[in-house]
């Protein structure tokens, strides 16, 4: 028995539910009284009217438990088409309205936390939204009406409040694109005194990550986040699968870290989070490419080389 018909109250289509006109199944469980039903809707320009005749079965029999098990099947496609479509989901020129309307629809059927789906909702925003990220507030997922996805159609309300202008730079989309200035606070990377500078061997990636790899080089290389370098040092690459199913490119630097003098600066007691503990107020700071503001002390970016099958570089800012 899948999960699903294990809830107290569960209904889910068997049949069309997107039809203007028409009928379409229905399944529910009630196993605190040991029934299932099955019951039909009838569409009528968009109004739902229940049908009197219901059928009746025992979660015992089965028959309750065949079309449990073609249930399961079908919530299973339904989530791998979600899967699908959020990955490719983009507001584009389409009206946020619209893009919320099917993102919400689309993450009921998916299994992804909401984790996962916050950073591919804020992904698929168009571009001036994202450069007022505090405007949109991430869609509530509580479905009001699960038979009619009555929560797709709430209009979203946005706030009031606007980001001041003396720091819309700082949420600017364009303005991240781009490699800030050297500053005082720069990272540096000291080496222990005549320490064996490391050279390792290149790791071993399949043809999907290699194309990722050229995606990266070129998107980096273009706007100034990495340049090619002679360094005697190289750090190996690999990727690591992100929430979403993409690819992230990692260096491999614990050969470096083994070298460099360590800063011992402090860190928190766990037990000081109990100050916390009569807080009524937090908050909580995404920053647009966060890696991207902290330069490399200059001099030491070649400390920071990589190696790939492609061409050895070096980053300008800090991992």
């Amino acid at each position: 028995m899948c999960a699903a018909s294990s809830a107290s109250t569960f209904v889910n289509t068997l049949g069309a539910e997107d039809r203007p006109n028409g009928r379409a199944r229905y399944w529910k469980c009630l196993p605190h009284i040991g029934e299932a039903e099955i019951f039909s809707v009838v569409y009528e320009d968009g109004d739902m009217k229940m049908d009197e005749r219901t059928l009746h079965l025992s979660l015992d029999s089965v028959s309750c438990k065949t079309l449990q098990y073609l249930l399961c099947l079908l919530l299973d496609i339904k989530e791998k088409r979600a899967t699908r479509r959020l990955k490719t989901l983009k507001q584009g020129r389409g009206s946020l309205q619209d893009y919320v309307s099917e993102f919400r629809l689309l993450s009921q059927d998916s299994a992804w936390n909401e984790a996962a789906l916050m950073d591919t909702f804020q992904d698929g925003l168009s571009d001036d939204l994202q450069d007022e990220l505090n405007l949109v507030t991430f869609p509530s997922l509580q479905c009001v009406d699960h038979t009619r996805h009555v929560c797709a159609g709430q209009v979203l309300r946005l706030p009031k409040v606007s980001l001041p202008a003396e720091f819309a730079d700082v949420f600017s989309k364009q303005e991240a694109d781009q490699l800030p200035p050297h500053w005082p606070y720069d990272c540096s990377i000291d080496l222990v005194p005549d320490a064996q500078l490391p050279v390792c061997r290149l790791y071993t990636i399949s043809e999907l990550k290699l194309a990722a790899l050229r995606d990266f080089l070129d998107k980096n290389l273009a706007q100034g986040f990495i340049r090619p370098s002679s360094s005697p040092l190289s750090a190996p690459v690999l990727f690591v699968q992100k929430k979403t199913k993409d690819l992230r490119l990692c260096c491999d630097y614990h050969r470096l870290n083994v070298i460099t003098v360590h800063n011992r600066y402090p860190l928190p007691l766990i037990t000081e989070l109990e100050w916390l503990r009569e807080a009524t107020v937090f908050t909580k700071l995404d920053l647009r490419g966060a890696y991207n503001l902290v330069r490399v002390r200059a001099g030491d970016e070649w400390k920071m080389a990589f190696g790939t099958r492609l061409t050895l570089n070096i980053f300008n800012f800090a991992l």
